[in-house]
C-alpha cells in the first residue's frame, strides 16, 4: 500500500486517488510516506539550536562588555544600587566568549 501512495505522489498529475490518499496522511498524521522527511528535517531544529546557542553567548559577551564600558566612563543606571562586580563581568563575558564560540563551530559543521 505505501508504495502505491509513494508512485501515486511522484505521477506528473495527481490522480484524483493520490489526492484523496495525501488528505488522509494528513488526518492520520503519516506525513512521512509523502516527504520521506523527518521532523528534524522539517523544521531545521538543528540549525535553529545552533543559532539560539549563538544568539545567548553573543549576548552575555555584548552586555557584560557593555557594562564593563558604560562603568568605566562613570555612567551608572538609573535607580541603581551598590556597585558592579567586575569580577562577575569578566567571568560572565567568558563564559559568553565559549558558548559563542560554541554556536558558531556548531552553525559552521553545517
Amino acid at each position: 500500500m505505501a508504495e502505491t501512495v509513494v508512485r501515486q505522489l511522484n505521477a506528473p498529475h495527481p490522480s484524483p486517488q493520490s489526492t484523496v490518499a495525501s488528505q488522509a496522511r494528513l488526518v492520520t498524521g503519516d506525513w512521512r510516506l509523502e516527504t520521506g522527511d523527518s521532523f528534524m528535517d522539517i523544521f531545521n531544529l538543528n540549525e535553529l539550536l545552533a543559532q539560539l546557542i549563538l544568539a545567548v553567548g553573543a549576548a552575555l559577551l555584548i552586555g557584560n562588555a557593555y557594562a564593563l564600558i558604560q562603568v568605566r566612563r562613570g555612567v551608572k543606571p538609573k535607580n541603581m544600587e551598590g556597585e558592579l562586580r567586575q569580577g562577575r563581568a569578566w567571568w560572565l563575558m567568558a563564559v559568553g566568549l565559549i558558548i559563542a564560540v560554541w554556536g558558531l563551530a556548531s552553525l559552521i559543521a553545517f
